[in-house]
């Protein structure tokens, strides 16, 4: 069974090389002119400033990075004071934390950055996009082994060629394969497909009961709705 399962995983590593374009024996990485992520970082965030940080056009380029910080401390403060269930603030956030965390990073100022990234809490569906930035700000502070995990996080949530060329990219520096880094992916699939999350129900009867009650015992969890 043991080996059945690592032979699927080979498998499936084969594919997901083949289909991002990294075969076999092939280089993981292009030979010159790898991407700087504080500069891709920066491109990024003034393809979007704008509309986001409601400033008129080409005004965030014109700002120093002192008056970035404040202007997003600002907006930042203004939003959380919103209720959570506000349109205006849901539309904003994590966006105005991904953005102050990008801006501290390049500043080298990586523990505040990453404190940002905490309280970002991603959306279902935008968990590729968390951990992709959370590596970026990893890698600019020189912390590459936590930077490649969250490329590697980043690419099993959300299967993007950009995210992919980041973990490409890396990989060279810490001489992982790209074929061990597929693998690598699909174990963190496996890991988060598997993994059901705690939880505390009353019987009928009003008595607790936990998860952790019936570990080590079959469990059939049944979610219904009577309305």
């Amino acid at each position: 069974m043991i080996g059945h399962v690592k032979l699927c995983n080979c498998l499936s590593a084969v594919l997901l090389l083949t289909t991002f374009g990294c075969g076999l024996g092939e280089d993981p990485v292009p030979a010159s002119h790898p991407p700087d992520p504080a500069s891709q970082a920066r491109q990024e965030m003034a393809s979007v400033a704008g509309a986001l940080f409601e400033l008129p056009p080409g005004r965030w380029e014109e700002m120093s990075n002192p008056e970035r910080r404040q202007h997003l401390t600002a907006l930042i403060t203004k939003y959380e004071r919103m209720p959570p269930w506000d349109r205006t603030r849901r539309g904003k956030f994590p966006t105005l934390y991904y953005a102050m965390a990008t801006l501290l990073s390049q500043q080298g100022q990586g523990e505040q950055a990453l404190s940002y990234l905490e309280r970002a809490r991603p959306d279902p569906g935008s968990e590729g996009v968390h951990h992709l930035i959370r590596g970026r700000v990893l890698e600019v502070i020189e912390r590459t082994d936590p930077a490649f995990d969250s490329y590697l996080t980043a690419f099993s949530h959300d299967l993007r060629r950009d995210i992919w060329a980041e973990v490409r990219r890396l990989a060279p520096k810490l001489e992982v394969s790209a074929e061990e880094a597929a693998v690598r992916v699909l174990s963190i699939q496996q890991k988060r497909s598997l993994a059901f999350p705690g939880f505390a129900l009353r019987t009928p009867e009003g008595e607790s009961r936990t998860l952790q009650d019936y570990s080590s015992k079959v469990l059939l969890v049944n979610f219904f709705f009577p309305g």
